[in-house]
């Protein structure tokens, strides 16, 4: 039988795991308060644009071909990470700690690019983030038992769950 194994077989030991999500911005239109016959706005002459005024998170250097949905809006990425350390306690007892990391990077993920007509104040400059915005921490703890390596969740095991959400 041999005493309480840690190590990447039968799920015990340190687990590590990620998600990286990478999403290309949609497209949109950098207008001018021209009207066309249809009452629509004109779409923007080619060119590159930054932000009006000037700001930290300000888009600059937004390349935009003059046609409708001629430029892209900020992409998405983010990466999630996941730890997970199973501990034998006992025979048949073991404690499994976990940890997660949301967006890790902190990556500020803008909604859009803001206000996209040409010349107005706020120009390029976006005014939201997805939520949630910044890194999310999570951690966690499980106490269990076991009589078997392979049988169903019973009612007689303990589960203990704890939750941090760390700004």
């Amino acid at each position: 039988m041999g005493g309480p194994r840690t190590g990447w077989r039968n799920a015990r030991g340190l687990t590590v795991s990620g998600i990286f999500t990478y999403l290309s911005g949609d497209r949109t239109t950098i207008v001018t308060n021209d009207r066309l016959d249809n009452g629509n706005r004109a779409p923007a002459p080619a060119g590159t644009y930054d932000a009006l005024p000037p700001s930290d998170i300000g888009l600059e250097g937004v390349r935009f071909d003059g046609t409708f949905f001629g430029t892209g809006q900020p992409d998405f990425k983010r990466l999630d990470l996941a730890l997970r350390y199973d501990l034998p306690v006992v025979s048949r007892v073991t404690v499994a700690l976990s940890g997660e990391i949301y967006n890790a990077t902190s990556e500020a993920n803008f909604l859009g690019v803001g206000n996209d007509i040409l010349g107005t104040a706020g120009f390029l400059t976006p005014t939201s983030t997805y939520n949630p915005g910044g890194r999310q921490y999570q951690v966690g703890a499980r106490l269990g038992s076991s009589r078997s390596k392979f049988r169903p969740f019973l009612p007689e095991d303990l589960w203990l769950l704890v939750l941090l959400q760390l700004l």
